[in-house]
């Protein structure tokens, strides 16, 4: 009996005195109506104890993971123990006491196998997880299971004399699992480093792609492909803009379609009621070829005339900016087939030759508006040599279609009523400059159509002395003494009349 009792005592190597780190986290079921020894009978504590015991053999069954399962059938074993001692010690029943003694080694059998094929099973699957392990996550996946099944072991080792020897055989080659813990750290921390490498070679290598598409994008071919591709996708705004930049590196050839294809851009735009940028994309089409691409011209008239005849609709009323030729204008006054127009930005230099402007090359005392240079650049328009004798404002920034609106207008001579200077013959001119009267007008009645500028510009109408001309300071104050005509200082700002009637 010493010796059955020392067998059953084995089986109580894992009773839940202590837990172990992975039963902390578990539900641990103990049955709230156990009753301690001292409230009945022997006879009755030790029945109470058999049904105990049995109700746990049931948890026991129901428990998915080996750990509570070697849990569980380790409390019933105390339990039938108890049983065991009432029929050895009090009724003096070897028999009986035999029969639970049995039970005893039964069901340590069988706790000890359930925590052996648990251990093999755990074991078996952190192999698994190891061996198809992709990522740092899955090495460590594998580590955290063999150091459970290391940490286990520990409290909970296994007996060989309470399983087969094949069991235990298979048992003991799962016995490294501290070290194969150990080693998937070592191989999660060396793929880790691994696919830092990869991920930089790999991003290098993107860097290097994008660097090299970028440098690609930036030459001739490259536009000249992206043009067509957007050419045959319809969007032409985009195409004309690619065919623009292998223009401005040298490549001609492409010239016609850039035109053909700007021109169709100012279609879509019409087509969207996009004024603005229709009539951007008519005026490329208009001026840059010796005659203007099809009917770009009349139909760059036709939206300018239409945005002439309702600027409140299309950009704004008097004092306010609108667009007409290659420059904005204010509007300075509106008839029914005619509007005024002031150009919004002063002019310093010739605009195609990039000469400074004055309003006359040198000082003379017979200086009026009828003589000058600037009346004659201004009002410019042929030119036998384009290299050697580029035309003057009138014919470099208007197509032929909208000199025709351009009015040619009576101007009476310009007196400086301050101080009495002669006012000189009259003209007939398209382009012309504002007189001092006028700039007073415009400044004083409401609404004021002459803004602040950032430069002192020209008049037309004479100054104090012989060779000079009145202007216009940035406060828009009508300076009437003037300055030397040939000097540099001052701006241009040209007046139109255009005729919207047509």
């Amino acid at each position: 009996m010493a010796e059955d009792k020392e067998k059953v005592d084995i089986l109580l190597d894992d009773d839940t005195s202590g837990d172990s780190p992975y039963d902390k986290d578990k539900v641990d079921i103990v049955l709230e109506d156990e009753i301690f020894e001292g409230e009945m009978t022997l006879e009755e504590q030790m029945q109470a104890d058999l049904a105990t015991a049995d109700r746990y053999i049931n948890i026991a069954e129901h428990m998915k993971q080996f750990e509570d399962q070697d849990k569980y059938y380790t409390r019933p074993i105390k339990y039938i123990r108890k049983a065991r001692n009432y029929f050895r010690d009090v009724e003096k029943n070897t028999e009986v006491a035999e029969v639970y003694t049995d039970a005893i080694r039964k069901l340590g059998r069988k706790k000890f196998t359930i925590r052996s094929e648990g251990k093999i099973a755990l074991y078996e699957e952190a192999c698994n997880v190891r061996d198809h392990a992709k990522t740092p996550s899955d090495y460590l996946n594998a580590h955290n299971i063999f150091e459970r099944i290391h940490k286990y072991e520990i409290k909970h080792p296994i007996e060989e004399k309470w399983i087969t020897p094949e069991l235990y055989e298979r048992t003991r080659s799962c016995e490294d699992s501290e070290e194969q813990a150990k080693l998937c750290l070592k191989m999660a921390g060396s793929k880790k480093k691994q696919l830092r490498r990869h991920s930089l070679i790999v991003s290098l290598l993107v860097i290097g792609c994008i660097a090299a598409f970028l440098a690609f994008t930036r030459t001739v071919s490259f536009r000249r492909v992206l043009g067509m591709t957007e050419s045959a996708i319809g969007d032409n705004e985009s195409a004309w803009q690619a065919y623009k930049y292998v223009l401005d590196h040298g490549d001609d050839s492409i010239f016609d379609t850039y035109i053909k294809t700007r021109y169709q851009a100012g279609l879509d735009a019409e087509k969207r009621k996009d004024l603005p940028t229709a009539i951007g994309d008519f005026r490329a089409a208009a001026i840059e070829p010796e005659k203007p691409y099809k009917d770009s011209d009349k139909r760059l008239v036709n939206l300018e005339l239409k945005r002439l005849r309702h600027p409140e609709k299309y950009e704004s009323g008097l004092g306010q900016i609108i667009a007409f030729g290659n420059m904005n204008w204010r509007i300075l006054e509106m008839k029914e087939d005619r509007v005024f127009l002031l150009k919004d930005s002063a002019m310093h230099r010739n605009q195609v030759t990039g000469e400074i402007l004055t309003f006359h090359d040198r000082q003379t005392d017979q200086l009026t508006w009828e003589n000058s240079n600037i009346r004659q650049w201004l009002n410019d328009v042929d030119s036998t040599d384009p290299e050697k004798d580029p035309p003057g404002f009138l014919g470099a920034q208007f197509t032929d279609e909208e000199r025709k609106l351009i009015l040619d207008t009576e101007l009476p001579g310009a007196r400086n009523n301050d101080y009495n200077v002669p006012a000189g013959n009259p003209t007939v001119d398209k382009v012309f400059l504002l007189t001092a009267e006028q700039v007073k007008y415009y400044t004083s009645t409401d609404p004021i159509r002459i803004p602040k500028s950032e430069t002192n510009w020209w008049l037309r109408t004479p100054g104090k002395y012989g060779g000079s001309m009145a202007f216009v300071n940035p406060e828009r104050n009508v300076m009437s003494y003037g300055y030397d005509a040939s000097a540099d200082i001052c701006t241009i700002k040209p007046c139109i009349w255009v005729d919207i009637s047509k």
